[in-house]
């Protein structure tokens, strides 16, 4: 491969990986009762993808590397 297109294609790649990144969002929240009580060690879920977390001793919870969008919750 000529260096110009080798340079060229690894220069397409960390820009592809550099723009993913840049979209790529974190959704942190909190887990309550219908008392208001927190909820730890939920398991929270996006619906329709493998992301999910689990929440700590406060209730919260932080799912990172989302990519923009709209998503609905579901807390188990």
């Amino acid at each position: 491969m000529a260096p110009f297109l080798r340079l060229r294609t690894l220069s397409i790649l960390f820009f592809s990986a550099v723009s993913g990144l840049l979209s790529a969002q974190t959704i942190t929240g909190v887990v309550k009762d219908r008392y208001n009580d927190v909820q730890p060690g939920a398991v929270v879920r996006l619906e329709g993808t493998r992301a999910g977390a689990i929440t700590d001793g406060k209730g919260m919870f932080s799912i990172g590397s989302v990519e923009a969008g709209s998503y609905n919750l579901r807390s188990e």
